[in-house]
């Protein structure tokens, strides 16, 4: 068999396309031809090295889809951390409503003592209770006072209100001083929502006063400022001093005995 004839051959032959009856001549003219056998030994060298660069190809290209998926995987991530976060602040974040004298107002109001569910005693108006409560409190059988309560006379625009009392000394007198302010979210105030009160709390205005969960009603000397402050919580934390400076910032709206 010529050399030409078995170079052409080769290619079929290393993959085995080859019928037995030509390989047997292939073989042995392997054997007798030297230039043939180098060409040979040539062909058959590169076929790992182009497997190699193939399988180096999809290496790549599998690691190149993993990173992706990776990044992509992350910036999902981030992105639902970031609009957790955003959603979280602009939904807790409250902003100040600026008083209204015309629409926050306040009232006197009948309180009779009342317990809890966890074993102490407030005051609540007296209309809401029953009609034997009622009768008693008029007949004088169950101890009446007169307190004060805020009143949103039409819609803010809020979402809650927040108050913080404390008492003082004040010329070797006693006064007790509350402040409080009516707030709404960021949310409300970037989406106009159109809730105007958040429940029965916000919509009569009442003020949480602490020393009126006592068994005892004492009366008094209290006085009652409109802060427009959202974070009304940070006021706990200064002293007599500055917590009662802080009425030159805010509205008085009412003072008296209570």
């Amino acid at each position: 068999m010529k050399c030409c004839i078995v170079r052409d051959l080769l290619p079929g032959y290393i993959d085995s396309l080859t019928s037995e009856e030509t390989n047997e001549e292939i073989k042995q003219h392997l054997k007798d031809c030297a230039d043939c056998t180098t060409i040979y030994e040539q062909m058959t060298a590169m076929i790992p090295l182009e497997l190699k660069e193939e399988e180096k190809d999809i290496d790549f290209v599998k690691k190149l889809k993993s990173r992706i998926r990776q990044r992509y995987v992350w910036i999902v991530l981030t992105t639902c951390i970031i609009l957790t976060g955003f959603m979280y602040f602009v939904k807790s974040y409250r902003i100040p409503i600026a008083y209204d004298p015309k629409r926050m107002v306040t009232e006197t109001y009948q309180a009779v003592p009342e317990r809890n569910q966890y074993g102490l005693t407030h005051w609540t108006d007296v209309t809401f209770q029953s009609a034997d409560t009622i009768k008693a409190a008029k007949d004088g059988a169950i101890e009446v006072v007169n307190l004060i309560r805020l009143v949103v006379r039409e819609p803010i625009g809020n979402d809650d209100a927040v108050s913080v009392g404390r008492t003082i000394e004040r010329d070797g007198t006693k006064v007790r001083i509350v402040y409080y302010c009516y707030t709404k979210t960021l949310w409300n105030h970037l989406f106009g929502s159109t809730r105007a009160f958040a429940d029965s709390f916000v919509t009569t205005g009442n003020i949480y006063e602490g020393r009126l969960y006592h068994a005892e009603y004492k009366p008094l000397m209290t006085e009652i400022y409109y802060l427009e402050r959202g974070n009304m919580g940070q006021l706990e934390w200064l002293s007599d001093e500055e917590f009662e400076e802080q009425k030159e910032h805010a509205t008085l709206v009412w003072s008296g005995i209570n």
